[in-house]
């Protein structure tokens, strides 16, 4: 980076606080603005780490920032997104891309004639667990796979102790909430390992007694060409688990990425092995994507692969869209029906 950077984070709930966190480490001589949209910040003190602290994205247009992130209800990401796209700014947008599809492909658009790079932060691709499986995919060493499961879940009113869970994001419906979005994860890393699949049955409900508005519960089978993969999203579960599982045509991977443990087993092994991983903590994939964010818009580069894209955040949705449809009608939907182009 030749320039000193000016990076905004537009949004300053939990991932904003942690987007800020990073961005002073890795860049100790950025300048931070923190924007706090559709908020009164008069008189509201600076964070600590920003070097300041405005209101409205308008106030940046004589200052504009050269890289900023997108961490307000996904309702407003495709707007945001835009605005800051037009100040100039390489844009990274939490996950998911968005809650519905309108805008999407101009948003894509607008992205290619300013010459930005623009990045969907699904940070699980960075965790050692999931780049292990995927490194195994690609160089073939299980042969063709036959079915895959990934799996999250954690107790909803457990994820932000110091909050009321029933006034956060995943608790709303209209602020983009809900497992299917909230959890979205899984199915961007299942889209990354597999590809995309050609149709979608899904039961979305909500069963846990919580106090939302959105499903707590989602289970879909994705059906890819001589390939299932299920997954499974919660906000239900006291112990929180996170795993996906591999079965191939020459073995098994069973990945925890809480524990950030591999397991393999297969054809001629002498029993089950665990493989090491190199060592985590939650931050580093949040680091790791930041990098590469930066590292793609220093040299001009779209989001793509390692770090996840608008095609990627759209592959999403459909997915999210199908599922959607799949519940509400009770029949499996074939994806090529679902498109989330514009």
């Amino acid at each position: 980076m030749t320039r000193r950077p000016h990076i905004l984070i537009a949004g300053f709930g939990s991932i904003g606080r942690r987007h800020l966190g990073i961005v002073r480490e890795l860049h100790p001589d950025a300048r931070i603005t923190v924007c706090r949209p559709f908020s009164a910040v008069d008189g509201a003190p600076v964070p600590d780490g920003a070097d300041r602290l405005i209101g409205d994205l308008a106030a940046t247009e004589t200052d504009p920032p050269s890289h900023a992130v997108v961490a307000v209800a996904a309702p407003a990401h495709v707007a945001v997104a835009r605005s800051l796209l037009g100040m100039g700014a390489h844009v990274l947008i939490e996950k998911p891309l968005a809650d519905r599809p309108d805008g999407i492909g101009d948003l894509a658009a607008a992205a290619d004639r300013a010459g930005r790079t623009v990045a969907v932060g699904y940070c699980l691709r960075f965790h050692p667990a999931v780049a292990a499986l995927k490194a195994a995919l690609v160089a073939g060493e299980l042969g063709d796979v036959r079915y895959l499961r990934a799996e999250v879940g954690q107790y909803l009113p457990d994820w932000r102790p110091d909050a009321d869970y029933r006034t956060g994001v995943t608790a709303s419906a209209a602020l983009g909430g809900g497992a299917l979005l909230e959890l979205s994860h899984e199915i961007d890393y299942v889209l990354w390992l597999l590809g995309r699949p050609k149709s979608v049955l899904a039961t979305c409900r909500r069963v846990g007694g919580l106090d939302i508005d959105v499903e707590d519960l989602v289970e879909i089978v994705l059906d890819f060409d001589g390939c299932v993969a299920a997954i499974h999203l919660d906000l239900l579960q006291r112990t929180p688990v996170r795993t996906c599982k591999i079965v191939a045509e020459r073995g098994t991977l069973d990945a925890d990425l809480i524990a950030n443990r591999l397991g393999r087993g297969g054809a001629g092994d002498p029993g089950w092995r665990d493989e090491p991983l190199p060592g985590t903590e939650r931050n580093d994939i949040f680091r790791a994507q930041w990098r590469a964010f930066m590292d793609a818009a220093d040299g001009g580069r779209p989001a793509g692969e390692l770090l996840a894209g608008i095609a990627d955040g759209a592959a999403v949705l459909d997915v999210v869209a199908a599922a959607r449809l799949s519940a509400a009608e009770g029949r499996r939907v074939d994806l090529k029906d679902v498109s989330h182009a514009g």
